[in-house]
Parts: C-alpha cells; sequence; structure tokens
C-alpha cells in the first residue's frame, strides 16, 4: 500500500472491520499509527462522557409576572377618583387631616430643631432688629451709616 488510509478506512479498523493489508499498513506507517491511536483516544474520552451521569440541570430563573401597565394606570384613576369622591362627601374630614397634619409636623419641628435657649425662646421682631442692628448698624439704619470713614476692625 502506498497511500495512507482514509479517516473512514480507519474507523473501520477500530470497529474490527477492515483487511489484513490495511491492518498491516497501520502497523508499518508512522503517521497512521498516530491518526489510530488519536481516534482510539478520542472515542474513549466520548465512550467515558456517555457512560457518566449527566450534569445537574441548571436552576431555572423565578418567573416574574408582569404587572400590566394598564392595571397600574387603572388603579391610579381609582384611587384619584376616590380620594376627589371623599374631599366632596365629606370636606370637614379632609380639612381636620389637614390641620392635624400641619400641627404634628409643627411640634416635629420644634422637637427636632430645638437647640436649647435660642430656638425655644418666642423673640419679637423689635428684639431681633436691635441685635442685628448692634452687629451691623449700617443695615439697619434709615440715615445710612455714619462711620463710612472708620475701620470695619
Amino acid at each position: 500500500m502506498t497511500t495512507c488510509l482514509s479517516d473512514g478506512e480507519l474507523w473501520a479498523l477500530t470497529e474490527g472491520s477492515g483487511t489484513a493489508e490495511e491492518r498491516g499498513h497501520v502497523a508499518a506507517c508512522a503517521p497512521c499509527a498516530c491518526r489510530m491511536d488519536r481516534l482510539l483516544a478520542d472515542v474513549g474520552v466520548i465512550a467515558r462522557v456517555l457512560g457518566d451521569e449527566p450534569p445537574p440541570a441548571p436552576r431555572a430563573a423565578p418567573v416574574r409576572l408582569p404587572v400590566p401597565r394598564l392595571a397600574m394606570a387603572a388603579a391610579a384613576v381609582a384611587l384619584a377618583l376616590g380620594i376627589t369622591f371623599l374631599a366632596e362627601r365629606q370636606p370637614s374630614l379632609i380639612a381636620q387631616a389637614a390641620d392635624d397634619g400641619i400641627a404634628a409636623l409643627g411640634e416635629t419641628s420644634v422637637d427636632v430643631f430645638d437647640d436649647g435657649d435660642l430656638a425655644s425662646a418666642a423673640t419679637p421682631a423689635d428684639e431681633v432688629a436691635s441685635v442685628l442692628a448692634a452687629t451691623a448698624p449700617c443695615e439697619w439704619q434709615a440715615a445710612g451709616c455714619r462711620d463710612i470713614g472708620q475701620p470695619l476692625f
């Protein structure tokens, strides 16, 4: 045999078919022997993979049901209509809730922003003006600044 064997002929030899001449060629030809060894190694890998247990199935992603946009819009419209209906039927209830909310905000702001005597002391506008006039007299005098030529500090 002067030419090397084809892949089909090598495959037939792995299955036990083929002629004695083809078997002799594989024994004598180094390239065909190498190809036969690789083919047998590949068949062994394939047989091992097919004989192993399959890998675990991937976990399915949780199914998230989409909320239709139309349903969200309908809920918003229903809420707006309900508030409007309530406001028309019982306006005093809405006004009372608003007054209670404003009062609660006022109490909370006093508690949160209380910085001792300054915030809790009710200061009349005149006292505030006199304190500001003492620190920056030009700002609060009707005639303007009398100490323009004097240094600030």
